[in-house]
């Protein structure tokens, strides 16, 4: 079968370095678009989320894919990617069987979790809107779909489904108990943050501090949380030295937590050290 995959992921490589080939779906697109336009491949899919990333090929030579490398580099403004031979790569039935163990989450951080089959969904729409993904590939991803499924609801490995974060937000329930007498912080404002934010608030966290590299991400987290018309608490420089009073007696947080809701606060990177020493637990 003319199927190849290359590959790296959490196992084959560290995060710095899975960074530096890790791709936003315009990346994605542009990518796909010029395998069609300069005929590298017949077929090509490419999964970029967290934990991998990952190219798909059919029909194309084995220096094919030190090619795309090179147009990944251009896109990223020439920035030094990772070789070719930091990568693995799997051929005929090896390929697709890893690809069918991806899709069910076998070859997943957190065996069983089912993120990773909507994202290798995304992955084959993307492909399939830039023409890359037809016989072989169409037949061969909806195979894989319909085998994650099975897994899904034939066995009992997802029957309780849980990511990174949900895994992360679970073990601090367990190990800080009363929940609702505690503090967390979480560093980080994305996906992975929002999960772990909100398992933590579902449990009934007390207080929950987000920041983030960027002070207006941390807000805008804390914001779609709590949600619409409500206000958030914002961390005052004093946070250090006046933290076991601190919703009492600063005016920046008249509106703090009240018995039936959370406090959430937003924060740069930089307030780390003044939040670090008051919480219970840091994700």
């Amino acid at each position: 079968m003319d199927i190849s995959v290359y590959g790296m992921n959490f196992r084959s490589a560290p995060v710095r370095v899975r960074e530096r080939i890790a791709l936003s779906s315009g990346d994605i697109t542009r990518i796909l678009h010029i395998i069609r336009k300069e005929r590298i491949a017949e077929d090509a899919l490419i999964l970029s989320t967290c934990n991998r990333t990952e190219f798909y090929l059919s029909g194309h030579r084995d220096d094919d894919f030190v090619h795309i490398l090179r147009h990944i580099s251009s896109i990223k403004d020439n920035a030094p990617l990772p070789d070719r031979s930091d990568f693995y790569c799997h051929t005929g039935t090896d390929a697709v069987r890893h690809l069918f163990r991806t899709g069910a989450s076998l070859d997943s951080q957190t065996v069983g979790e089912t993120e990773i089959l909507g994202q290798l969904k995304s992955a084959y729409r993307l492909a399939l809107d830039a023409g890359t993904a037809r016989f072989l590939f169409n037949r061969t991803l909806h195979r894989a779909f319909r085998t994650a499924k099975r897994v899904h609801s034939e066995t009992a490995l997802c029957r309780h489904p849980a990511g990174i974060p949900t895994a992360a937000a679970e073990a601090v329930k367990s190990k800080i108990k009363p929940v609702n007498e505690k503090s967390v912080l979480v560093i980080g404002a994305g996906k992975t943050a929002e999960t772990a934010l909100r398992v933590l608030v579902d449990a009934g966290i007390k207080r929950a501090f987000c920041v983030s590299r960027t002070r207006s991400s941390a807000e805008n987290l804390v914001g779609k949380i709590r949600g619409p018309g409500t206000q958030q608490a914002d961390i005052c420089s004093g946070y250090d030295r006046c933290r076991n009073h601190c919703t009492k007696n600063c005016e920046k947080n008249m509106h703090a937590a009240t018995d039936s809701e959370p406090e959430l606060r937003a924060a740069g990177l930089g307030q780390i050290p003044q939040v670090i020493g008051g919480v219970d637990a840091v994700i």
